[in-house]
C-alpha cells in the first residue's frame, strides 16, 4: 500500500509526520492536508514514525466475532505488572493509580514506565514487570504540573540512558484542555502519532474536558480510554481522592473516595490505592479493584534524592497467630511486627505498647486466648495445644 492510499485512509484530522526523501526536517500536518497540497506524496516524501491504521471501531463499524472466539482468550491474566495470579496492571485493562498528592503516584508512574522500556530491571516493588518490544513507545502526557513530573523523572535516570529515553519516550508536557470528552479518539490519535502502546495520563482532571464529579466529563474521559484499548493501546491513569471535610478527615481511604464519578473505577481493570502523608517518605500500596488475586498490601519507602522504592509486607498479626504451631508472646509478636529481633524488644517502647493493646482486642474478641504465662502467651482459639514447652506455665 502506497503512502498516499494510507493516508486516505486515515480521519482528516489525524496528524501525520513526514519527510523530504533526502532532507533532516520533519513536518507535521493533517492527513487530509498533505492529501491535498502535496500531490507527488510518493515521489518527494517518507513516512519517519509508523502510520497505524485504525481498526473498526474508530471507523464507526461493529467488529463481532463467533461465540468460539472465547476459546482465543487466555486463560492466565497477561499483565504489564505482575503476574498471572497477582496481576497489578493487566494487557487490555485500565489501570488506576489514586491517592492524595505529594505521596508517591509520579515516582511509582516513573518505576513503571522506566521498567517497561528497558532502563529499569524487569520489576516494580517485587512485582515482574513485562518490558515492551523494541519497536513501542511509551506517551507521558505530564498535564499535572509537567516540570515536576520531569523532575522526578530526571533523579531516576542517568546520561547513559538518554538514547533509550529518546528512542522509547515521549513526552507531552504543554499544558492543555485535552477535551476528551469532545474528541474521543484524541489519545488514540496520539498514541499513533508518537508509535505509543501505552499512555500515561497525569491526571485524570487535566485530560478531562470538564469536572469529573460529572457524568458527561468522567464518561467522555474513559470513551476516550476505551477507544485506546480497544486499539491495543494500554492506559495508566493517575488520579486524585474526593476532598474529605473535618468529620472524615482521617477516614481510611476506598474505592469510593475516588474523585469523580463511578464510570471511572467501573472502566479500570485495576485500581491502585497509594496512602500516606507527603513528605514522610514512605506510602502504603493496596488494591482496591484486581484483575485476578488481590496482593497483599505493602509499605513502600521512597527516597526523594533518587526516586527508588522499596517495599516491606504489611504483617497481619492475627493472621501470623493464626497460623503460628506454638503459642506467642507479646515479644515475640512485636519482634515480628516491627522486624527487630526479640533482645532488641523494648517492653517500655510504644510499638511493644501498641501490640499488647492489639492482642488484647483479639482476646477480647474471642479470637485468641491466654495459654500460659510468664511470660504470657496466646495462641489461635481454633488450634489444639499439642506441643508445649515444659515451661510455659
Amino acid at each position: 500500500m502506497d503512502l498516499r492510499d494510507t493516508l486516505a485512509q486515515l480521519p482528516y484530522d489525524h496528524p501525520v509526520t513526514l519527510r523530504k526523501k533526502g532532507g533532516t526536517y520533519e513536518y507535521v500536518s493533517p492527513a487530509g492536508e498533505w492529501l491535498q497540497q502535496e500531490p507527488d506524496l510518493n515521489k518527494n516524501f517518507e513516512i519517519t514514525q509508523p502510520i497505524h491504521l485504525p481498526k473498526n471501531r474508530i471507523a464507526g463499524k461493529y467488529e463481532i466475532s463467533p461465540g468460539d472466539h472465547i476459546f482465543n482468550i487466555p486463560t492466565q491474566v497477561e499483565s504489564h505488572w505482575g503476574t498471572g495470579y497477582e496481576s497489578l496492571w493487566a494487557v487490555g485493562e485500565p489501570l488506576m493509580i489514586y491517592g492524595p498528592t505529594g505521596v508517591g503516584k509520579t515516582t511509582l508512574a516513573g518505576r513503571l514506565l522506566l521498567s517497561l522500556i528497558g532502563v529499569d530491571p524487569p520489576e516494580v516493588l517485587g512485582w515482574p514487570t513485562t518490558p515492551l518490544p523494541d519497536d513501542q513507545n511509551i506517551l507521558y502526557i505530564a498535564a499535572d504540573r509537567p516540570r515536576q513530573a520531569m523532575r522526578s523523572l530526571r533523579r531516576m535516570v542517568n546520561k547513559q540512558d538518554a538514547p533509550t529515553l529518546h528512542k522509547r519516550l515521549r513526552i507531552e508536557h504543554q499544558r492543555q484542555l485535552w477535551a476528551a470528552a469532545e474528541t474521543p479518539n484524541m489519545l488514540y490519535e496520539a498514541a499513533q502519532q508518537t508509535s505509543a502502546t501505552i499512555i500515561i495520563l497525569d491526571s485524570g482532571k487535566d485530560i478531562a474536558a470538564g469536572p469529573l464529579k460529572e457524568e458527561t466529563a468522567a464518561k467522555g474521559l474513559m470513551d476516550a480510554i476505551q477507544v485506546c484499548i480497544s486499539n491495543e493501546v494500554d492506559i495508566l491513569l493517575l488520579h486524585h481522592p474526593r476532598k474529605m471535610n473535618q468529620d472524615n478527615a482521617n477516614k481510611k481511604l476506598d474505592i469510593d473516595d475516588v474523585y469523580g464519578s463511578a464510570w471511572l473505577t467501573a472502566g479500570s481493570g485495576s485500581v491502585l490505592l497509594v496512602a500516606g502523608k507527603p513528605g514522610e517518605g514512605v506510602f502504603q500500596l493496596h488494591q482496591l479493584k484486581a484483575p485476578s488475586t488481590f496482593i497483599n498490601s505493602v509499605d513502600c519507602y521512597v527516597d526523594y534524592y533518587t526516586g527508588s522504592l522499596t517495599k516491606r509486607t504489611i504483617r497481619n498479626l492475627q493472621a501470623w497467630i493464626e497460623e503460628s504451631d506454638r503459642p506467642i508472646s507479646t515479644r515475640q509478636a512485636t519482634a515480628f511486627m516491627t522486624g527487630e529481633t526479640e533482645e532488641n524488644v523494648d517492653p517500655r517502647g510504644a510499638p511493644y505498647k501498641k501490640i499488647e493493646r492489639e492482642i488484647k482486642f483479639l482476646e477480647n474478641e474471642g479470637t485468641i486466648h491466654l495459654v500460659g504465662k510468664s511470660p504470657n502467651r496466646w495462641q489461635f482459639r481454633g488450634r489444639i495445644l499439642t506441643d508445649l514447652p515444659d515451661n510455659i506455665f
